[in-house]
């Protein structure tokens, strides 16, 4: 969950007088929990390992997200092959799907 504050520095530029929240960091925050999903879930405990970016397969933005709107991000596991994790993920404000994505990402092994 992330309570979008008015004051974000994003705002500033996106756009002005009219602020929604940059679809590039929607995506961001569901890459970065699906990569936390994928630390706890095959047990990663060093603290080296690097995580990349590697794939967006779709991203379908439905809702804009403005300030004082509550995004929630679920992420769910697709596929793990060797150090690539494949996953989709949803931001929704108020039950309501604002983006939908299906994503992948690397780890150093």
């Amino acid at each position: 969950m992330k309570n979008v504050k008015s004051n974000e520095y994003f705002f500033q530029g996106h756009f002005p007088g009219y602020p929604i929240v940059p679809g590039v960091l929607i995506l961001e925050s569901i890459l970065q929990t699906a990569c936390i999903l994928i630390r706890k879930s095959i047990c990663i405990t060093n603290k080296e390992k690097l995580f990349y970016f590697s794939s967006i397969y779709y991203a379908k933005f439905k809702k804009k997200i403005f300030p004082g709107d509550n995004i929630k991000i679920c992420v769910s596991i697709i596929a793990i092959r060797k150090n690539v994790t494949r996953f989709q993920g949803i931001a929704s404000v108020n039950n309501i799907v604002a983006c939908d994505t299906k994503m992948s990402f690397m780890y150093n092994s």
